[in-house]
């Protein structure tokens, strides 16, 4: 006997589907799940400097999808729904950083994230265009931060 459990979460545009299998010699009595997205009454993580060389805390929050209140978001044509880009800093030392489920072929980046569903961050420098790999094809997106 065996059945499905699907768990609707607020915001989630999707549901949470767990497989209930009844009758096995073996069982599972712990369950860990990971959703890509914090809860409505989640409070902001706190944060701390690190001593060595952990990615910035910019990151990991865009990463879990929460904008940061000093990013400025960009205008990004020719780029798939789910991707944003925000520029970060003042210039000169500003830098965009790319949320996305595609992988950066060009420029070259600071630093990268990757969560478990695939989702990746990349810190680059102030350009206007950059290059993404979707299925294997190349592809030009072009950034408006102005």
């Amino acid at each position: 006997m065996e059945g499905d459990v699907a768990v609707f979460l607020k915001d989630l545009p999707y549901p949470v589907v767990i497989k209930m299998v009844a009758g096995q010699r073996e069982t599972d009595y712990r369950l860990d799940l990971r959703i890509p997205k914090t809860g409505p009454n989640a409070q902001p993580a706190i944060t701390t400097e690190t001593a060595i060389g952990l990615p910035s805390a910019t990151l990991q929050s865009l990463l879990e999808g929460i904008e940061p209140p000093q990013a400025k978001p960009i205008r990004i044509r020719n780029a798939p729904a789910n991707m944003k880009a925000w520029l970060i800093g003042n210039a000169p030392a500003s830098r965009i950083v790319l949320r996305t489920s595609l992988f950066l072929n060009n420029p070259a980046y600071y630093g990268s994230l990757t969560s478990a569903d695939g989702t990746h961050v990349y810190e680059i420098p102030q350009t206007p265009v950059v290059t993404v790999s979707e299925n294997g094809a190349l592809r030009n997106l072009f950034l408006d931060w102005e």
